[in-house]
């Protein structure tokens, strides 16, 4: 059986990818990043309350970098000089620019998310805006499910789930969440 370790799982692709892994069979080590804004680890202890119920996830501190077949990391300022393992950077379109990311998409393989919506953003986000957006549960589990079968390098997202359907689920999270968006709105 596969084990992952993912860090910076701390924003809501993060940890949808990996709620994505555990259903294709992956034992998911998280490593989160230290925040101060209240509202993030407030969401982030709830989320993590969801996905902890699975046994194939796990929040760790300390690890043995050498126990996982894969590293995936969203950018958040690691050292990635120190790790040996085959690594998968994820970074947003916007951070494309930044200098230091540059160096390390020579370096390894990265992958460059396209813009997203979901909870935390689809109220911001109107109607038009959403043709150049993909739902996070769609990109998430594309990611999942092409890391599985090794091909990251080849994957183009694609549009699967309707706006109609991204809304509901959307309303299903906020369910799940309430504390969170309830204070958002």
């Amino acid at each position: 059986m596969e084990s992952v370790l993912v860090y910076g799982a701390d924003e809501f692709f993060g940890l949808s990818f990996c709620e994505h892994l555990m259903e294709e069979d992956v034992n998911v080590d998280v490593v989160l990043a230290e925040t101060n804004d209240e509202t993030k680890q407030l969401f982030l202890d709830e989320r993590l309350m969801w996905l902890a119920r699975n046994e194939k996830f796990r929040l760790v501190e300390q690890h043995d970098i050498t126990d996982y077949e894969q590293v995936f990391i969203q950018y958040t300022g690691v050292d990635l000089g120190k790790i040996q393992q085959p690594i998968v950077l994820f970074i947003y379109e916007n951070q494309l620019i930044k200098e230091e990311l540059k160096e390390c998409a020579e370096q390894i393989q990265t992958i460059a998310l396209p813009k997203m919506y979901g909870p935390w953003n689809v109220t911001e986000i109107d109607k038009k805006s959403l043709v150049d957006h993909f739902f996070v549960d769609d990109v998430a589990a594309q990611l999942a499910n092409f890391t599985r079968r090794k091909k990251l390098s080849s994957i183009e997202f694609e549009k699967i789930t309707t706006e109609q359907e991204a809304f509901a689920k959307i309303e299903e999270w906020k369910k799940q969440i309430s504390t969170i968006f309830d204070n958002m709105n």
